[in-house]
């Protein structure tokens, strides 16, 4: 058996188990309220429309979302990432609670087989997964990083990630080249091409991204020795190794963001957010169990229950979502925030008096389903994007007319967008 000789013991694990799947539920549950006001807004004629920080529907999904996500960061605290990684599936599970019970939504069968198979793969994560983690400080931390496991996985991972990037780039060049034509473009690709292309870019996403909540965790362990300080821990402050982590979280979380914004802009959201979403929560699992050394006291029994385990959870998640494309896509909720954000942009350009920069860049909505029932959704979702320049003055009023009426025609009073699914932060 090998003994860990650095960082110290934090004692039981349940406390995290039971703050991340709370927080799970409040990011899903924030991350909805905020979609649905934010649809409402649209229904309103661009004069009577508020800014999203001055819409109470939204300001209150966005502190339930906030709120989530400090839970989930204090979660890290107490529990192995490679526990934690796996149970932000809850999230899927409490989207069908939520369109069951507040849209008043007809579940369909497989979504609720995905529900049982997430709900199975937890327990048994649970069960047979790491059920002890440890806390470092910022100089054991950064001994982590040298170590012959983590150096050995960060290895295989630029390998794959390279293997991926020229996999994408030679179905690019050849198709190209089929068509005779100078320049690539994706509305060249069949389907089975375009998911080959999006399995490769969240491989390549998940791998770099997931570093984000490695760092995570490392940052929720030095704002708790800061916060509780203790003479033989020292002051996180007052070590480099601390700034060398806050500014790797900042670059890795970055990184996901635009690569995820990228990916939307590239693929269908219908299968490219599931896929995302499931390489990051692989690799968040693979490279926090590696890197806090939470697999190095294991029997085979762990490994083949861990494996069994987190396949139960991709599986599940594949399951609630859509596989239909006359199905409305799933929404993240880093998605969510992406919006958020170009629209405020777009709205405190437009206050400051110069030209509309929120172009109308994609209706994604008509007569769509929603992917966990055989109804229609009649949700009409707007995504905007920041242009230089905005239409001119008699172009501007046909524009914002005809959206009022694309989206009076389009949406359901019931549910104004009814399924926004959340991922991990």
């Amino acid at each position: 058996m090998i003994v860990w000789d650095l960082g110290w013991a934090i004692g039981s694990f349940w406390p995290g188990v039971v703050l991340a799947l709370i927080a799970s539920v409040m990011i899903n549950v924030g991350t909805n309220v905020m979609k649905l006001a934010i649809n409402k807004r649209l229904l309103l004629a661009a004069e009577e429309r508020k800014r999203l920080m001055r819409t109470p529907q939204w300001l209150l999904g966005f502190a339930v979302f906030v709120s989530g996500t400090l839970l989930n960061f204090g979660a890290f605290k107490f529990a192995a990432q490679s526990l934690l990684a796996g149970l932000s599936s809850v999230q899927f599970i409490s989207q069908v609670v939520f369109s069951k019970v507040v849209l008043h939504e007809d579940i369909a069968i497989v979504a609720y087989f995905g529900v049982v198979v997430v709900v199975g793969g937890c327990v048994c994560l649970v069960v047979f997964g790491q059920h002890h983690a440890k806390n470092y400080g910022p100089e054991e931390l950064a001994a982590l990083f040298g170590r012959a496991p983590y150096v050995s996985y960060m290895l295989g991972a630029a390998a794959i990630s390279c293997f991926s990037w020229v996999a994408y780039t030679n179905i690019k060049q050849s198709v190209a080249r089929s068509r005779n034509v100078a320049q690539f473009s994706h509305s060249l690709l069949n389907m089975r091409q375009r998911q080959t292309l999006a399995v490769l870019f969240a491989i390549r996403a998940g791998i770099w991204g997931s570093q984000s909540v490695v760092l995570a965790k490392a940052l929720s362990m030095l704002l708790s020795q800061l916060l509780n300080p203790a003479p033989e821990h020292g002051n996180p402050l007052k070590t480099y190794e601390t700034y060398f982590i806050i500014l790797g979280f900042a670059a890795a979380a970055t990184f996901w963001m635009l690569r995820l914004n990228h990916a939307l802009k590239l693929f269908d959201a219908l299968y490219m957010i599931p896929m995302m979403q499931l390489s990051w929560m692989l690799f968040s699992s693979l490279s926090g169990g590696i890197f806090y050394e939470e697999f190095v006291q294991w029997q085979w029994q762990n490994y083949v229950m861990y494996a069994l385990s987190f396949t139960m959870i991709l599986f599940g998640v594949v399951l609630l979502c859509p596989s239909d494309t006359g199905h409305e896509h799933v929404s993240s909720a880093a998605e969510t925030f992406i919006d958020i954000v170009e629209r405020e942009m777009s709205a405190a350009v437009s206050e400051a008096g110069t030209d509309d920069v929120g172009s109308l860049h994609s209706w994604s909505s008509d007569n769509e389903e929603s992917p966990f029932t055989n109804g229609h959704a009649g949700g009409a979702k707007l995504s905007f994007a920041a242009e230089v320049k905005g239409p001119k003055p008699e172009q501007r009023s046909q524009t914002q007319a005809s959206t009022r009426q694309h989206a009076l025609r389009e949406s359901s009073p019931r549910s104004p967008d009814h399924n926004p699914l959340p991922s991990s932060p």
